[in-house]
């Protein structure tokens, strides 16, 4: 169990505060500089924190630009379930898929 844990394993609200601020930091970073040029140091940086402390919350780079890219896809996939449940013609929801898509891509870049 790691001290970000409860005693049944699940993180705690303040674990999953914490682990969001750097997810956030680090899709920020990406976005800006690009993963190549990024560093959990310059990530920590930004949270106001060790690097010590993102290493509590993710083994490595690459581990935390998985959860850049996994929260990324679960708003993907809430907006493609959402245009299914609306419902409609394959090709009236494929539109609509694409539209919004679109909007989310264009809300994420500003």
């Amino acid at each position: 169990m790691t001290r970000n844990a409860n005693v049944s394993g699940a993180m705690t609200p303040d674990a999953r505060k914490t682990r969001a601020l750097i997810v956030d930091a680090a899709e920020r970073h990406f976005k800006r500089y690009g993963y190549a040029k990024t560093t959990i140091v310059d990530i920590a940086s930004d949270c106001a924190m060790s690097h010590a402390n993102v290493y509590r919350f993710f083994r490595n780079k690459a581990d935390l630009a998985d959860a850049v890219a996994s929260r990324w896809l679960e708003k993907i996939v809430a907006a493609g379930n959402g245009v299914v449940a609306r419902g409609g013609s394959a090709s009236n929801r494929l539109t609509a898929l694409a539209i919004e898509l679109y909007r989310i891509k264009k809300r994420e870049l500003l």
